[in-house]
């Protein structure tokens, strides 16, 4: 729940222990076995923060505590991804009075990481609260699927995927927790070779063995988180951890159609595929999985899921097929390095495609702002601020609640047949198509595109603001961090999804400062 800054306590609510003077601590969030949550307020930069801080009983357990800290350092390589929950700071809680534990100079002090405040709970709270709409759960997995695309090219696997770990903001985008620091310990998880691997309701079959855990451990939990979502409950389900582990191990994945018949069997071969035994079975990328199951689901009507209620009608308690799943396309695993999933496949097929040639030769024969070198897509180059097509509710890279922003229509980006000439392109559909090129990483393509769009755009509207954002990304990426601060600033004036805006601001400028800095030398 959020946090009311009017009713701050005065006093430190930690016993025995003494947080830095800028942190004032609120109230208790939550507590695990390998830490507990607090929520806190930072007196320096006046805002609400999370601290975790760890357990008691690791307190003493010098390994722990280094490894705590180590992959804390680490999981904050990753907060530049805007689905990755941002880390702060790193430190140590000191002991005092009977917190203190014999004579060392450290004894009972306890480690802490300070992170950003998401009030919006946990995707696992939200699947108890009662069934997920088939475009949210497809939003959350898509969110999801970027921040472990981005993690896995940087070399760190995450190792407890699982919905608990989704924390939400107040627009209900979806932010990774605990990157790294989830092997130290947790309820409900099994040990192996002095190591924790996971938790067991969503463990792949070679942790469960006792092996090491890969990128493709993180798919399968994310295939398990994600088959949950969709079917309402999860694939394998017993009493007992171990149970539940030997399942992942044996048991072939009962089809989703049988567990929801609302759901296409189509989805049964993705699902199957995410959740193979073997490794190398599995999707090559989140990304990939994301792409089929969008491609599954697009062949029924988008609308709120309507789980079976435990215990209904198991029609279907067949098993998927496992080997009859088509590899990803070229297009699919290009599009898996998207931080925001939307799924935009409606909007950009059929008659859109003829829609967006004669835009694309109308900005490039006015000779339309083109500014460096095309690079292949990174982790963070399609995030903006921005609504899905299909009214999803919104994120940090979600849609607009700002009620100077308002929705645009898509209707008129995809009327235009293949066969029918094209008309001349309206904004909403030059907007569509710049975010798709700056997705595939094509910037110096997109940004006369983003430049139409913003100029065909009314200024009030929802499209003006994204066109704003993605020219701005489009800029920085194709190595103009001059004129991407200069757009940037324009969008910031828009005041709707503010703090993502800021943040690629920030690095637009650091960037821009830094290209000065060069050419002084």
């Amino acid at each position: 729940m959020p946090m009311d800054s009017d009713a701050r306590p005065r006093t430190n609510v930690l016993h025995n222990l003494a947080l830095p003077e800028r942190y004032e601590v609120v109230r208790h969030i939550a507590s695990g076995g390998m830490a507990s949550v607090w929520c806190a307020h930072d007196r320096l930069l006046d805002r609400a923060v999370a601290i975790k801080l760890l357990a008691d009983q690791f307190a003493h357990d010098e390994q722990a505590v280094k490894r705590f800290k180590r992959e804390a350092r680490a999981a904050a390589r990753l907060s530049e991804h805007p689905h990755v929950v941002t880390i702060y700071d790193v430190g140590d809680a000191v002991a005092t009075g009977a917190g203190r534990g014999g004579d060392a100079d450290h004894a009972g002090d306890r480690a802490f990481i300070v992170m950003e405040y998401l009030p919006g709970g946990t995707v696992a709270d939200a699947l108890k609260a009662g069934p997920v709409a088939r475009k949210q759960a497809l939003r959350w997995i898509g969110h999801a699927a970027a921040a472990l695309d981005y993690a896995h090219r940087l070399g760190v696997i995450h190792r407890d995927i699982k919905p608990a770990n989704f924390l939400l903001d107040r627009e209900r985008g979806l932010h990774v927790a605990d990157f790294g620091i989830a092997r130290l310990g947790g309820e409900g998880t099994i040990t192996g070779s002095g190591e924790l691997f996971g938790t067991s309701a969503y463990l792949s079959p070679e942790q469960a063995l006792g092996r090491r855990a890969t990128g493709a451990s993180d798919r399968y939990s994310l295939a398990v988180a994600a088959y949950e979502l969709l079917a309402g409950e999860r694939p394998f389900t017993a009493e007992h951890f171990a149970a539940q582990a030997r399942a992942h191990i044996e048991q072939p994945v009962p089809a989703a159609s049988g567990r929801n018949p609302a759901l296409p069997r189509a989805l049964d071969g993705v699902l199957a595929r995410g959740l193979a035994k073997r490794p190398e079975d599995r999707w090559p990328t989140a990304g990939a999985f994301v792409d089929a199951l969008e491609q599954a689901l697009d062949q029924t009507e988008a609308t709120a899921l309507q789980p079976v209620p435990p215990g209904g009608a198991r029609a279907g308690t067949r098993s998927m097929p496992a080997a009859r799943v088509p590899a990803p396309s070229a297009s699919g695993t290009r599009a898996a390095s998207r931080v925001t999933r939307s799924p935009r496949r409606a909007l950009l097929l059929g008659g859109l495609g003829a829609l967006v040639v004669a835009a694309l030769a109308a900005a490039l024969a006015t000779g339309a702002f083109q500014s460096g070198k095309s690079k292949p897509t990174t982790a963070s180059s399609a995030h903006r601020p921005r609504a899905t097509p299909r009214a999803v509710p919104a994120s940090r890279s979600g849609s607009s609640t700002a009620a100077s922003t308002p929705a645009v229509s898509t209707a008129s980006t995809v009327a235009t047949p293949a066969s029918t000439p094209a008309a001349p392109a309206d904004a909403g559909a030059l907007e569509a198509r710049g975010h798709q090129l700056l997705a595939a990483g094509d910037y110096a393509t997109a940004i006369p595109v983003l430049r139409q769009a913003v100029a065909a755009a009314p200024p009030a509207s929802v499209t003006y603001a994204y066109a704003l954002y993605d020219l701005g990304r489009s800029l920085l990426l194709s190595g103009d961090p001059q004129g991407a601060v200069a757009v940037l600033q324009q969008r910031l004036r828009i005041p709707n999804q503010t703090d993502t805006v800021r943040q690629t601001l920030a690095a637009a400028q650091r960037a821009a400062a830094g290209s000065q800095g060069h050419g002084h030398k």
